[in-house]
């Protein structure tokens, strides 16, 4: 527990040394008069435009929920998700965290049952992770084509190869189940005493390959699941434009790849919520993309208000959720 603290406590001072080094650096003045001049239509256009990017994520858990025959409602799992996600932020590490909490909820709030819980998390999850980095990789090689003063080709080699492993592990699991039904056999034997290796590995080679004919017999809704996962990101994109089309910048494309991009690489550190890294990481870009330094300013402010924002969602979700007040939606039995 006391090394815990310590590496937390760590990391914060870390990340608020960022945050005051990067400050610092920032016209304060400048800043505050760019974002008086926001108009209320604006406001509202990026309120519609977040509110839109997290329910495409609820919905894109919703279709792969569905393949399982878990019947929860968008609402439902836009909670969770935002709960969990809450946590995710306060703990050291990208964007990770909340998972556990996320299928305790699943199963003893909404009667889930625990495999298929673990199931359409861990598939939501894995998606997203391939499609964040698909578009990351995509991202630093336009940029590395661009001609911009900036080395990414470490960057670049790092998440290919990453991309490379997961995509690998994915096929692997879809081609050979029974080779992920021998690891959790094996896990589950060294931490259960009731029961043998082998009686562990029938049960979890039985689930495995229920969940696995519900996949190939809905592939048209992990194809939508990723479609809804695209669309996220273009959603994310159009909310940088207009962030900076309100700061009255008039970024380019590159420019926007460029700062999204750096955004990205910050938010992959080992810093709660990337406090400090995406300050640092937002000043940086602007300054190789010859911006003003109030416009990074501007967009710190501004990313991090509708961050403040969607906590205070998460934490109110988290509140309700917490509550010892199970309350158990129906399902199906699960007919692979």
């Amino acid at each position: 527990m006391k090394k815990r603290t310590a590496f937390n406590l760590i990391v914060w001072t870390a990340a608020g040394s960022l945050v005051f080094l990067t400050v610092r650096e920032l016209p304060i003045a400048e800043m505050g008069l760019k974002l008086a001049e926001i108009s209320p239509s604006a406001w509202f256009i990026l309120f519609i435009i977040n509110v839109a990017i997290l329910f495409l994520a609820a919905a894109r858990w919703k279709v792969l929920a569905n393949i399982f025959n878990a019947e929860l409602s968008l609402v439902d799992l836009f909670k969770i998700r935002q709960a969990g996600s809450t946590i995710s932020f306060v703990t050291p590490g990208p964007q990770f965290g909340g998972e556990p909490l996320q299928v305790y909820w699943l199963h003893q709030k909404y009667d889930i049952p625990i495999d298929i819980a673990l199931t359409t998390l861990g598939s939501d999850r894995l998606l997203e992770t391939i499609i964040n980095l698909l578009i990351l990789v995509i991202g630093l090689a336009l940029i590395i084509g661009s001609g911009l003063d900036a080395d990414f080709s470490k960057a670049l080699l790092v998440t290919s190869i990453t991309l490379a492993i997961l995509i690998i592990l994915t096929l692997l699991i879809l081609k050979k189940p029974r080779w992920l039904a021998r690891i959790f056999g094996f896990l589950f034997s060294r931490f259960s005493k009731k029961s043998s290796y082998l009686e562990n590995y029938h049960q979890m080679w039985k689930a495995i390959d229920r969940l696995f004919t519900q996949i190939k017999k809905n592939r048209s809704s992990v194809f939508l699941a990723s479609m809804l996962g695209l669309a996220g990101w273009f959603l994310l994109i159009l909310e940088l434009y207009f962030m900076m089309k309100v700061l009255d910048l008039s970024p380019s494309l590159y420019d926007i790849i460029f700062v999204m991009v750096g955004i990205r690489l910050a938010l992959l550190m080992p810093i709660p919520g990337g406090v400090g890294t995406v300050e640092a990481s937002l000043l940086w870009s602007f300054s190789i993309l010859n911006l003003a330094a109030a416009g990074a300013g501007g967009l710190i402010a501004l990313s991090r208000f509708r961050d403040v924002i969607i906590l205070i969602v998460g934490m109110v979700f988290l509140s309700d959720l917490s509550k010892d007040n199970p309350r158990a939606t129906s399902t199906d039995d699960y007919d692979g």
